[in-house]
């Protein structure tokens, strides 16, 4: 099981800008920790990117244009070099993770949508290999999108852990408005969506 703990936004905008190497680090571990963030595909590492951009256009700027900082111009292009980096990575990250998120969703769909708990099969509605369908469930799993599953080699399937029902209660079908994923909730209660986290 992987360790899906967070870090705070508070102190990861902190670290940001304080050292953005160290808060760079943080906010991709948590996007690799994080559940919505996974499976929503958030915004942050591209809004922090344009952050580091605009800061390495400012910073190479002001090196060039303020006489008293000219002498120092190399710094100034190195800093600004390394803002361009980190900027351009967590581009990449952003891209990424929205990749991965219509994966995931897509992994959903076949399971949960079209009840479909065999590996093999898995893979081909995913259109990849049963070692990547394979490796892509058990994050999933990990990242508790499957909560209670675990993947039965053997056998060659997926084993979802069951929902438990509550006598008496009155359930309606859903679809999630933001992973697709169909499901009982209770009907008129404040529900949210057991693979994305999402109100529903």
């Amino acid at each position: 099981m992987n360790n899906t703990k967070t870090t705070s936004y508070g102190v990861i905008v902190f670290w940001i800008i304080v050292f953005w190497p160290v808060g760079t680090y943080m906010l991709v571990k948590n996007l690799q920790n994080s559940k919505a963030a996974v499976i929503n595909g958030s915004n942050a590492p591209r809004n922090v990117a344009f952050v580091l951009l605009g800061c390495a256009a400012m910073t190479l700027v002001t090196g060039a244009s303020d006489p008293e900082t000219r002498e120092m111009i190399g710094v100034f292009i190195l800093v600004s070099i390394g803002l361009a980096i980190g900027g351009v990575y967590l581009l990449k990250v952003f891209d990424d993770t929205k990749k991965l998120a219509v994966e995931f969703k897509k992994y959903l769909n076949v399971v949960i949508n079209g009840k479909v708990t065999n590996i093999n099969e898995i893979a081909q509605s995913a259109g990849v290999s049963r070692d990547v369908a394979e490796e892509k469930l058990q994050r999933m799993i990990d990242l508790q999108i499957f909560k209670g599953a675990y993947i039965d080699h053997k056998a060659g399937e997926l084993v979802l852990g069951a929902k438990p029902i509550q006598p008496d209660v009155e359930y309606m079908n859903i679809a999630c408005p933001n992973c697709g994923a169909v499901q009982n909730i209770i009907k008129g209660g404040n529900n949210a969506c057991d693979y994305c986290d999402s109100a529903l």
